[in-house]
């Protein structure tokens, strides 16, 4: 988790992020965790609901030591989403798979310690097995969700512990 979050927080640089609408170039320099933000939020809202990325955008553009208004980010949008959605983060989809699934897979370890203390079979019975629910798990709904999560953990992950090759992870 600690290496996500350090991988995150890197400052990449976009060298030559080229903005058309604009007639804009620029060595782009970002966290990638702001860049992946906004990426995001610009590919689920529309331009209404953008402003404060927009203000990052326009940050992120001064502190990269090509100010542009509030008026041009909006402007560049496509661009901006272009570059980052179609270039920078599809180079990356593989290292931030890899990333997830490590963490994924280091939850159902520490969740499979729980499997091994609480499941158990009755005396007399070879067929039906049970948990023990953890002190404090009184409630139903609490009780069908640790049982629904004991059989999820009960099964081996389905993609096994993987690494990507480095020339997807050295540049940016």
């Amino acid at each position: 988790m600690h290496r996500f979050i350090v991988w995150l927080d890197f400052e990449a640089v976009i060298e030559d992020m080229w903005l058309g609408e604009i007639s804009v170039k620029a060595d782009v320099r970002a966290s990638r965790f702001e860049l992946l933000k906004i990426s995001g939020n610009i590919g689920k809202h529309n331009f209404s609901r953008l402003h404060a990325d927009i203000r990052k955008i326009v940050g992120i553009y001064e502190r990269s030591g090509v100010p542009i208004s509030e008026n041009d980010a909006y402007r560049s949008l496509d661009s901006i989403y272009e570059w980052l959605f179609d270039n920078f983060f599809a180079y990356h989809a593989s290292t931030i798979a890899e990333f997830l699934n490590d963490i994924r897979l280091a939850i159902h370890c520490y969740l499979r310690e729980g499997f091994v203390r609480s499941h158990h079979f009755p005396a007399g019975e070879e067929i039906l097995y049970r948990y023990r629910y953890p002190p404090g798990c009184d409630d139903d709904l609490a009780k069908a969700m640790y049982w629904d999560l004991m059989n999820k953990i009960g099964r081996r992950p389905i993609f096994p512990k993987f690494t990507v090759t480095q020339s997807l992870k050295d540049q940016f």
